[in-house]
């Protein structure tokens, strides 16, 4: 009895060009002589989506990114050697969602419960960690006497479940006062 392996055709894209793919990346890339098409790959359905497609300005037939997309070496076929390609700037599309002065403020994710607090002089506000908007705030009483300011927050943790945090309220004075 021998065994014998089919194989069934699983999907098809309509782009004809040289195949690239990291073991442990999620990203395939298809090199034609005009474009560059990357795709993510679904791990649950183990579709490919287009997520972006790059001109072949460097007129190669393999393009190779590691896996943090870094750095990418191209070649093209009967060519004596390859090139290597850094990264010239990190897009990180960071977006203002609170203009308030926060010097001094410290944050703390809790992914469990999508949320992140951040320390405000009196009191924890707290932001929903995927619309980024202001959920909430939790209040510090403070203590305030006619010769003091009053108390800031010093400390905060969450527990490790991200059940409970701890809040710890005083001021920060110099050794001397």
């Amino acid at each position: 009895m021998t065994n014998v392996t089919s194989w069934n055709l699983y999907h098809t894209i309509n782009v004809r060009g040289f195949v690239y793919f990291i073991k442990g990346n999620i990203r395939i890339q298809v090199t034609t002589d005009d474009n560059i098409y990357f795709y993510l790959i679904d791990k649950k359905t183990l579709m490919p989506k287009l997520e972006n497609v790059m001109m072949n300005y460097m007129c190669c037939n393999q393009m190779m990114f590691g896996s943090k997309v870094k750095y990418g070496i191209s070649f093209k076929l009967n060519e004596r050697s390859f090139n290597l390609y850094r990264r010239k700037f990190q897009h990180n599309l960071k977006v203002c969602i609170d203009d308030e002065n926060f010097e001094g403020s410290t944050g703390l994710a809790l992914p469990k419960h999508d949320i992140f607090l951040i320390s405000k002089v009196d009191k924890m506000l707290i932001y929903d960690s995927i619309t980024y908007q202001r959920v909430g705030e939790i209040p510090i009483k403070l203590f305030v006497s006619q010769e003091r300011e009053p108390n800031e927050i010093i400390g905060y943790c969450a527990t490790k479940d991200n059940e409970w945090i701890a809040i710890i309220s005083g001021k920060n004075l110099i050794k001397s006062e």
